[in-house]
């Protein structure tokens, strides 16, 4: 009995290290097969809470962390006001107001895509775009910044560098705002109306180990001369982002410090600050 028990043993320790050889093997063609397989043998399993209640207080409550989680998500959106709305300074002539989607169409992209790689090029990205993009990430982002930066200071060039991230910009965008945007850039007609559609009357709600909280609703439909130049743009983006109702995270960046050639004797400050509502 005790000779079966080993062998069984034997076998499962084998097929083990078998598969996890065919999971090094596919690495670079089904990394997340890998990765999945990692986490399922994780012993500490990551946990939420406890979190800060509205009124101070602290709770590990799951019902109270999933409402305090959705009136953090809640308080995100943004609140427009309708009555001074930004007109786009770029409106297109040309328009797309209807697209023709099939149900063979869909099922021919489905079948085509890859799932276990990143979407490819189609010609909408900008060649610098590197996040969601094929074999980019923020790695190669970085080596070609200091590439392009070490370039410049080699040629005796001073450099001025700006960090930019806006506060919560998924969740922030004001949707009237954004249909505004893409009419200006022709897409209307149907088409617009299909996403105001998908827009209006959204809600959310978070679940967390079986309790839901209650639902929220998500934002509706309704309701020196260079370094003075390079100063002046960055003021228009501030006062573009104020417009638009969209926030920097100005908190998250200090006051940079442009780099300095050996050759560049002179050091300026670029002030990054924030328009006052």
């Amino acid at each position: 009995m005790s000779s079966k028990h080993n062998d069984v043993k034997c076998k499962i320790r084998s097929a083990r290290n078998s598969y996890e050889r065919s999971l090094l093997d596919k690495l670079r063609s089904n990394p997340k097969a890998l990765y999945s397989y990692i986490k399922s043998k994780q012993k500490i399993r990551p946990s939420i809470g406890p979190l800060i209640k509205s009124d101070g207080s602290l709770t590990a409550d799951d019902q109270e962390v999933t409402e305090t989680l959705n009136q953090f998500f809640e308080s995100t959106f943004t609140k427009e006001n309708l009555s001074s709305m930004p007109v786009p300074s770029f409106v297109s002539e040309d328009s797309i107001c209807d697209i023709d989607i099939t149900e063979s169409t869909v099922l021919q992209k489905l079948l085509e895509l890859k799932v276990n790689k990143a979407p490819g090029p189609d010609g909408i990205l900008n060649g610098e775009q590197h996040g969601f993009v094929n074999r980019k990430s923020c790695f190669t982002n970085l080596l070609s910044t200091f590439e392009e930066w070490t370039s410049a200071l080699d040629q005796g060039f001073g450099i001025d560098v700006i960090f930019l991230d806006y506060s919560k910009a998924f969740d922030s965008v004001p949707h009237h705002r954004l249909i505004s945007k893409l009419e200006a850039f022709g897409v209307r007609g149907n088409l617009s109306l299909w996403l105001s559609n998908f827009l209006s009357n959204r809600f959310q709600r978070v679940v967390l180990n079986g309790h839901l909280s209650s639902w929220a609703q998500v934002t509706l439909l309704k309701s020196f001369d260079d370094h003075l130049r390079l100063q002046s743009d960055v003021d228009r983006l501030l006062q573009w982002s104020h417009t638009w109702l969209l926030r920097f995270n100005i908190a998250k960046f200090p006051p940079t410090y442009p780099l300095k050639s050996q050759k560049c004797k002179k050091k300026k400050i670029l002030v990054f600050g924030a328009l006052k509502t």
